[in-house]
């Protein structure tokens, strides 16, 4: 893990109780980003783009878990963006979790917004959940 996602990791709040999620793998092209973004307005279109594609955000400490129970998600030399609630790491910069899986490790990172995406990162996004009456 590097120090980014250790400072995201910090400031984090573990939940009192416990939720599966089940999460989808796909890439941003998929949900209709055709162009490099970034900053607060390129979030809001991923966010906008996989919601209309009917998906949702994960929870904030969805990227750790990934990394520990769904290392397979991973491919060899593959990075994956973790579309969660954002958090706020250094220097105020808000950020998502990213894991890479480089000679067979995997290693959990900070991906702050600035640095954009394309339509080729590769994402995972959250089946809306459903609540039963």
């Amino acid at each position: 893990m590097n120090g980014w996602a250790e400072d995201l990791l910090d400031r984090l709040t573990k939940p009192k109780k416990q939720e599966l999620v089940v999460a989808v793998k796909l890439c941003l092209r998929d949900v209709g980003i055709r162009d490099y973004v970034q900053g607060m307005d390129g979030w809001n279109k991923v966010v906008h783009a996989i919601q209309k594609g009917g998906l949702a955000l994960l929870p904030q400490l969805t990227g750790p878990e990934l990394a520990r129970l769904n290392a397979s998600l991973v491919g060899d030399g593959e990075c994956l963006y973790i579309l969660s609630e954002l958090i706020t790491g250094s220097y105020n910069k808000q950020g998502v979790f990213g894991l890479d899986r480089r000679d067979g490790g995997l290693k959990l990172n900070g991906h702050f917004i600035d640095f954009g995406w394309n339509p080729e990162s590769v994402v995972v996004g959250g089946l809306p959940q459903v609540s039963s009456a």
